[in-house]
């Protein structure tokens, strides 16, 4: 547990450069090809065609993140099929088995993004600092809300 703590802090160390330049509201959000739990490819541009795209970078360590499942699941349930994706990116150094169990034992019935050869770049190309971050993607690829609390959806689907 502790080295897995040492390589993320180096890791988000190394990123802080990159978190100045990082994707910002208003700007493209940097598209990616992530592999799900279920064994399936997804890429930013596949998922935006369905909808405005959440993505929670999160990790099974994180205790906030754990904190907010519950509130990410009924959103999930809210507004499946109206507009709205919802894409749970693991960027912590756990396993793909872990989330993996992780995600049944909490039964995150959402789409979960877990990775463990594309994380560092992720990282880097959002220039995350923190778990967890919220970005929420236009369907034209936009940033349209990025930060550590939960976005208010509707708000920013209504526009």
């Amino acid at each position: 547990m502790l080295a897995a703590c040492r390589r993320l802090f180096a890791v988000l160390l190394l990123c802080l450069p990159a978190a100045l330049s990082a994707a910002q509201v208003g700007q493209a959000a940097p598209e990616f090809e992530l592999r799900g739990l279920d064994g399936e490819t997804y890429t930013l541009a596949a998922l935006r065609k369905r909808g405005h795209v959440l993505l929670v970078f999160w990790s099974t360590h994180c205790h906030t993140c754990h904190s907010l499942v519950p509130r990410l699941r009924n959103l999930h349930r809210a507004w499946r099929g109206k507009g709205l994706v919802l894409a749970a990116i693991n960027v912590g150094y756990e396993t793909r088995k872990q989330v993996a169990q992780y995600a049944r034992d909490n039964e995150l019935d959402y789409l979960v993004l877990a990775d463990d050869g594309h994380k560092e770049d992720v990282i880097l190309d959002y220039g995350l600092k923190v778990t967890p971050t919220f970005v929420l993607v236009a369907p034209d690829g936009r940033i349209v809300y990025r930060g550590s609390r939960l976005p208010d959806v509707e708000r920013h689907l209504a526009r």
